[in-house]
């Protein structure tokens, strides 16, 4: 048998051992045959073994290739993150130079904006002046040839001397040159009359004159520098259009030159109908006007609107002042609502609509947008303003610009919220809001006028606050000013106003706030049945659902009694004496029932009675809540107008809102003790709303009658009061408040 290879020598051996357990033997010369067989496999069991550690080395060999591989992957790993980190470092950096060149650019092109203007305003001075001059040398020399009656002779001598020539010849001159000068205005050939075959009827010819001695030139051409060149034919060339835009109103009458109102609305009318439809277009686009198609219309709300204007900026001392205004009034004074008006447009009645901002800082905004999505480019502040050229037809397209105009218009008077109806602005004369104040503030037998200045109250009180060591429950805050206190009038009745004490900026807030939830805290541990206090208005349907429950369970011959009283006036007219009886009663319930105090969460509105030892909750006793509520209703203090501090000598806590609250869970849980230890209570409480608003103006009267003087120190006001409508601000702030100094 021949010699097979490694791999046959073992199956033919595999298939002898499985004849020998079957007990399969074969003859003596099978017997040999096997033997050899098996010689055979033997050789090929070698080969076989040799192939295996051949392979055993080949793995090893890829096992050391494969750990070369990872390491070799593991580098170029971090060689990428190094790279993108480079990267973005690079882009940051970029980004960065971006931004720096446009700033630059941005400087330099305001630069050069600037320094072309100077230019082309000097060149415009100069202009005129030149003009002038010429206009005056011109005239003296006309005047000169007028006088002489004659032409200008040159002398050898080279001086200067008039010759008089023949009447003939004077007028032959005259009327050749009257013909030349119609020619050269009509711009067209002269008509030759026929059988003249264009030849020029034979002249006499003067004599000539020696070189030098009688050579005569006439000074000027006919065509006088002082009248107006002759207008070209045919469409004016891009480089003779104006660049700048003119004002339509450029020219209108002044109020000050007529003797009342009618007559100045009768020349206003008549300068607008002289002009053409696309500037009454344009004039109605820039007053916030809806062009309807008809001219007529148009003019007379630009009319109404200009003499409206007018008036308003009109002192009082001149004919046609605010005195003589036909704006609503109330018992004399100015007092409307601003939707009422005829010309106010409609995106100007909404104070919660946003207006759309003008100005170089758009041109930026731009840019930082195009470097925050990563693109190429940058825009000028000419480009945004040619896009932005016209402010829109009246409807949409509103501007702070033209917001402005029309804060101008009634910046002698007072503009505010209406009372739940923030959207609404009420005009009114400062008499009638200084009135409203006194009634709400200080002409109260509950204020008292503190004649002084903010700081000095404030020192005052920051030194009682560190005598009674309550610089555990909160900071003072050193930036912490007095609540400015207003009045907004009531949407159905104007006449009628609602006080509003602000607290939010007072520097014992943080004080005032963890003593409250601590109060409020320890009302919640009476029983529900003694009191009416509820922790917000979405457990009045519960409670109603507990009373009625509790009612019916009595059956017939129980009687229900209720008690009205005014929340909003209880908050300024409870006695101090009230209000610490009642919390020195809430102490003697919490010690009865073994409370020594309250932990309040310093971040958040959670009260616990448990044991919190964490430093994220804050401990207060019941002897400081009593002692903090006698500091707070010793010093609380308002601000009315600019010093006059007004100091609250009944009413509820300033900052801290559960003064009337308590005083509702004594008095109803004493009554209802006395009628019926099972009686049930029910209360609500309305939550006032808190607007930050200052109220400081200069008074103008409204009428004959109205004597307002001075009402405040004309504090500038902050940029967030630009408009009525609040020009892209917080609409419980952005009325405009009655007019500063600045604005007078």
């Amino acid at each position: 048998m021949e010699t097979g290879t490694g791999g046959e020598g073992v199956g033919t051996m595999a298939r002898q051992v499985d004849g020998m357990v079957e007990g399969r033997v074969g003859t003596a010369t099978g017997v040999e045959d096997g033997m050899e067989v098996g010689r055979d496999g033997t050789v090929g069991e070698q080969a076989g073994m040799e192939d295996g550690q051949l392979a055993e080395t080949g793995v090893e060999e890829v096992d050391g290739g494969m750990s070369d591989a990872i390491t070799v992957a593991d580098a170029a790993k971090k060689e990428e993150e190094e790279r993108l980190k480079r990267e973005e470092f690079e882009g940051v950096a970029k980004e960065e130079a971006k931004r720096i060149e446009l700033e630059k650019k941005g400087e330099e092109e305001k630069k050069e904006a600037d320094r072309n203007w100077s230019i082309r305003k000097l060149f415009s001075e100069q202009r005129v002046f030149l003009r002038k001059e010429v206009r005056s040398a011109v005239n003296e020399e006309l005047y000169e040839m007028v006088k002489q009656e004659g032409k200008k002779l040159m002398k050898e001598g080279g001086g200067d001397e008039w010759e008089e020539e023949d009447g003939d010849e004077e007028e032959e001159d005259e009327e050749e040159e009257e013909e030349e000068e119609r020619v050269c205005r009509r711009g067209k050939r002269v008509v030759v009359p026929p059988g003249a075959n264009g030849v020029s009827p034979p002249a006499e010819t003067p004599p000539k004159a020696v070189r030098g001695t009688s050579s005569r030139q006439p000074v000027f051409v006919e065509a006088s520098p002082v009248e107006e060149g002759r207008k070209a034919r045919g469409r004016p060339k891009k480089k003779e259009v104006p660049s700048l835009e003119l004002d339509p109103w450029n020219g209108v009458p002044c109020s000050a030159d007529y003797r009342n109102r009618t007559s100045y609305k009768v020349a206003v009318a008549k300068f607008v109908l002289r002009k053409l439809v696309p500037e009454v277009k344009m004039m109605c686009r820039r007053e916030g006007i809806v062009w309807r198609g008809k001219k007529n219309e148009a003019v007379e709300e630009l009319t109404e609107l200009r003499v409206m204007h007018s008036v308003f900026e009109s002192a009082p001392a001149t004919g046609m002042g605010v005195r003589d205004s036909d704006l609503p009034k109330v018992e004399g004074h100015v007092t409307f609502k601003l939707t009422t008006l005829r010309n106010v447009p409609d995106a100007l009645k909404n104070a919660k609509d946003s207006i759309r901002k003008v100005g170089r800082d758009l041109a930026k905004e731009v840019n930082d947008a195009l470097l925050k999505f990563g693109l190429d480019g940058s825009v000028k502040p000419g480009d945004v303003w040619k896009a932005i050229r016209v402010e829109g037809n009246g409807e949409r397209g509103y501007t702070d610009n033209a917001v402005e105009r029309w804060r101008k218009l009634l910046v002698n008077f007072v503009r505010v919220p209406l009372d739940k109806n923030p959207p609404e602005t009420l005009v009114m004369c400062p008499k009638v809001y200084a009135d409203g104040m006194r009634d709400m503030f200080w002409g109260k037998e509950s204020f008292d006028a503190v004649i002084g200045s903010e700081e000095d109250v404030l020192a005052g009180c920051k030194g009682k606050y560190e005598e009674g060591g309550f610089d555990s429950l909160g900071k003072w805050d050193g930036k912490g000013r007095l609540g400015h206190a207003y009045i907004l009038p009531k949407n159905k009745d104007i006449g009628r106003f609602r006080p509003i004490t602000p607290s939010h900026s007072k520097p014992s807030k943080q004080a005032g706030q963890r003593v409250a939830r601590a109060l409020n805290g320890m009302i919640a541990l009476l029983p529900p049945s003694g009191h009416f206090n509820l922790k917000s208005t979405g457990g009045l349907k519960r409670r109603v659902e507990e009373i009625t429950r509790w009612a019916q369970a009595k059956g017939e011959g129980g009687t229900i009694k209720g008690m009205l009283f005014d929340v909003k006036e209880m908050f300024n007219e409870l006695p101090h004496a009230s209000i610490l009886k009642v919390v020195e009663w809430l102490r003697g319930m919490m010690k009865k029932k073994k409370r020594e105090g309250v932990y309040v969460k310093k971040r958040g509105k959670r009260v616990s009675f448990a044991n919190r030892r964490d430093k994220d909750w804050l401990f207060v006793s019941v002897d400081q809540v009593m002692d903090y509520v006698r500091y707070e209703l010793d010093n609380t203090f308002l601000m009315a107008i600019e010093g006059v501090g007004v100091k609250e000598e009944g009413g509820d806590l300033a900052g801290v809102d559960t003064g009337a609250e308590g005083m509702g869970v004594k008095e109803e849980g004493g009554h209802l003790a006395a009628v019926d230890t099972g009686a049930e209570g029910l209360g609500v409480k309305e939550e006032a709303v808190v607007v930050k608003d200052q109220h400081k103006w200069l008074a103008r009267p409204c009428s004959p009658g109205c004597k307002v003087g001075t009402v405040g120190d004309g504090k500038k006001m902050e940029k967030r009061t630009l408009g009525h409508l609040g020009v892209g601000q917080d609409p419980t702030v952005g009325h405009i408040v009655p007019p500063t100094q600045d604005d007078q």
